[in-house]
């Protein structure tokens, strides 16, 4: 199971990998999700003092054009 710790350390490096700052993030997010995402929240998330909601998780994926990981047991 990933903590949000490790969460928050995979958006990092996603989002560098993506060459995208927190302000673009959260930009795109609000547009996808269609309510208003703050760039406080995406620094919040990154932090590990918010949880990431699943609905704003799969619109991350999206965003940074990534592939679903599928865990299979």
């Amino acid at each position: 199971m990933m903590t949000e710790a490790g969460l928050a350390e995979w958006l990092k490096k996603s989002l560098q990998d993506a060459k995208m700052g927190q302000a673009e993030l959260a930009r795109q997010l609000s547009e996808k999700l269609g309510r208003t995402i703050p760039r406080t929240v995406v620094n919040k998330i990154l932090m590990g003092e918010r949880e990431i909601k699943a609905t704003e998780l799969l619109a991350i994926f999206e965003v940074l054009a990534l592939s679903y990981p599928l865990h299979r047991t």
